[in-house]
């Protein structure tokens, strides 16, 4: 089952909140409880599945096998993150998962050299 996906960019370097920029890191030392920062699409694990296997181009069968199904979806309940920080996600899940793909993608071939 998948619970939680924590992805930190590289590439993120200040936040615009409040009107004046915050340091990330600087951020992430005030704010001390876990928050959530995603998309609240709702998304089942088979087409969040799909989506990445669209992304990545390649031909790749799912194949579910019997037992528990457990929860059928999963999304973002980012309501902490607005109330603390002011700030909400602009981008679609879409386009977040290809960006990370990307990136591992970059990360991937360049430890092959």
């Amino acid at each position: 089952s998948v619970d939680t996906v924590t992805i930190t960019s590289n590439d993120i370097e200040k936040y615009e909140l409040h009107g004046k920029k915050i340091e990330s890191q600087k951020l992430f030392r005030e704010v001390t409880t876990p928050i959530n920062v995603g998309s609240e699409e709702m998304i089942s694990i088979n087409d969040f599945t799909k989506m990445i296997i669209y992304i990545s181009g390649k031909n790749i069968e799912i194949k579910n096998i019997d037992g528990p199904l457990g929860v059928r979806g999963r999304n973002s309940d980012n309501k902490l993150i607005k109330e603390l920080l002011d700030w909400e996600p602009t981008q679609k899940l879409e386009t977040g998962i290809k960006k990370l793909y990307q990136w591992l993608e970059n990360i991937y071939q360049h430890s092959e050299n």
